[in-house]
């Protein structure tokens, strides 16, 4: 990553931290500045706060897509495009859970987004199984 994305990325999740409302997210309580902290930011993203802040500071090195999709979106769900290479396109529907508190637990759950589409990956995991 050079210099200047790893500057571009910092400034980014800064203004889109500072955007988020705490509220909305279940955070109460008094603040000095705008927005989610980085550890709730870091939190939802299931990355530690100290990496999350080195991406701020454009040091953290590149975040895999999954962590960039939560990031951007600041939410704890959403859709995962991919490309399969037997399936094609698909489209999952995703859900992040942590436990209050717990950094260390946390776990992302896909869904299909229509029957057809779990139908398909329904096929493809029963090719991988002995009869």
């Amino acid at each position: 990553m050079s210099v200047n994305s790893a500057r571009s990325l910092g400034d980014f999740l800064r203004s889109r931290r500072s955007r988020l409302d705490p509220a909305s997210f279940g955070f109460s309580g008094r603040r000095r500045t705008p927005g989610l902290r980085r550890e709730e930011v870091a939190q939802r993203a299931h990355i530690s706060p100290t990496w999350y802040t080195w991406l701020e500071q454009g040091r953290g090195g590149a975040p895999s897509p999954d962590v960039l999709e939560v990031l951007g979106h600041g939410d704890a769900g959403g859709v995962k495009r991919l490309m399969h290479p037997e399936l094609g396109p698909v489209e999952l529907e995703y859900s992040a859970f942590s436990v209050d508190g717990r950094l260390d637990l946390g776990m992302i759950a896909y869904t299909p987004l229509d029957g057809e589409m779990a139908g398909r990956i329904k096929l493809l995991a029963s090719r991988g199984q002995s009869t």
